[in-house]
């Protein structure tokens, strides 16, 4: 077992191709996405674990027993449903209050792919309702997905992004054309949220401009265990806010 930054993780493979429509699976498109953002990220000296093409996504086969210094990641899907159904979409935790990081990255990859918003959502265990999520609205309820809802028993914060729908030719075609960019929009989003990239996004330098000059930096806690600085530093980054450990 190691020690990684993040998971990222493609939806179903290990015999499970997903969603099928339009000549593609969606295990095979997830992977090409997968390859290319794990290789950006890696170029960027980051440490992440992936699932191996003969493992699936779920926690139990495997991310139990490795250890993660941001407990976060995601896991890459295709939806599926009618061929006119369109859009982009993010599942996340239904008890996570901090979605500023997903709700940034949701509207990017539509906006690349000149497709909807679908939004970032949760869905309910039991009563399978899906709602929209908004920034620290979370609750507390059990998650319907099997992948969020077993990450979040290990105490890790595990998001789905539907990219778009492989029953829709024309998104299918959409991110064909415009993978590499999706790819970069989702290392970037991982970048700025490890602090490791000065990518223009919406996180604003905690510090005070006076007229004649002066700058005021705010100092949020003191930890001797590194892993609750962490955890700190992880939940300002989400609510807009850049953080540094020092």
């Amino acid at each position: 077992m190691a020690n990684y930054d993040i998971f990222l993780l493609r939806g179903h493979g290990n015999g499970d191709p997903g969603a099928c429509a339009n000549g593609y699976t969606e295990e095979n498109l997830a992977q090409v996405i997968l390859d290319r953002v794990v290789e950006l990220l890696k170029g960027k000296g980051v440490k992440v674990f992936t699932n191996s093409k003969t493992q699936n996504n779920y926690v139990t086969n495997c991310l139990v027993g490795h250890t993660f210094n941001y407990k976060f990641g995601y896991t890459i899907h295709l939806n599926s449903a009618s061929a006119a159904a369109t859009g982009t979409e993010i599942f996340v935790p239904i008890n996570e209050q901090y979605i500023n990081t997903e709700t940034k990255l949701c509207k990017e990859i539509a906006n690349i792919l000149g497709i909807p918003t679908r939004g970032v959502k949760s869905r309910d265990y039991n009563s399978e309702a899906t709602h929209l999520r908004l920034e620290k609205d979370g609750s507390k309820g059990t998650d319907y997905y099997k992948e969020i809802r077993q990450s979040w028993q290990n105490g890790l914060s595990h998001s789905i992004i539907e990219l778009c729908f492989i029953s829709n030719i024309n998104d299918v075609k959409q991110l064909l054309n415009n993978k590499e960019k999706v790819c970069r929009i989702i290392a970037n989003n991982i970048l700025v949220y490890l602090e490791k990239s000065t990518y223009p996004m919406e996180v604003q330098e905690n510090k005070v401009n006076k007229p004649d000059g002066t700058m005021y930096y705010v100092q949020v806690g003191a930890f001797k265990d590194k892993a609750n600085a962490i955890e700190l530093q992880k939940k300002l980054i989400k609510d807009g806010y850049k953080a540094i450990i020092k």
